[in-house]
């Protein structure tokens, strides 16, 4: 969450965007500021490791069966999430990672969201 608001706050005053790379961030925000700041900021990727339940604090507001982004007081994360579902371990190098890029943003259910992990109602 840190490494995401520090290079939302210097893309303000530096000349190049900040590209971001997190390791089992949890979520930071609400859905408005997700999205203002995936508008800074157009590069952030968050590394989810397996089944990492840190990801997915705060909880989020769920509207139907997925985390929604238009609720005022829900968490949501902001960039790209790169999942890695099994803990590969090739010669003690962590592969075969997936692009969550399907619906809903940013909370894809195909990945690490799919696994059941627990949600605000």
């Amino acid at each position: 969450s840190m490494a995401m608001l520090a290079a939302y706050n210097i893309s303000f005053w530096s000349s190049k965007t900040p590209i971001i790379y997190t390791f089992g961030q949890p979520r930071t925000s609400n859905g408005a500021f997700a999205r203002m700041v995936e508008k800074r900021l157009p590069l952030i990727f968050r590394l989810v490791n397996a089944a990492d339940p840190v990801p997915h604090i705060p909880l989020c507001s769920r509207s139907d069966s997925e985390c929604a982004d238009d609720k005022v007081q829900g968490y949501y994360h902001a960039g790209m999430e790169m999942w890695f579902p099994s803990g590969d371990y090739e010669h003690h190098v962590m592969c075969h990672y997936r692009e969550c890029v399907r619906e809903p943003h940013s909370e894809d259910l195909s990945c690490s969201n799919g696994l059941g992990f627990p949600e605000a109602a």
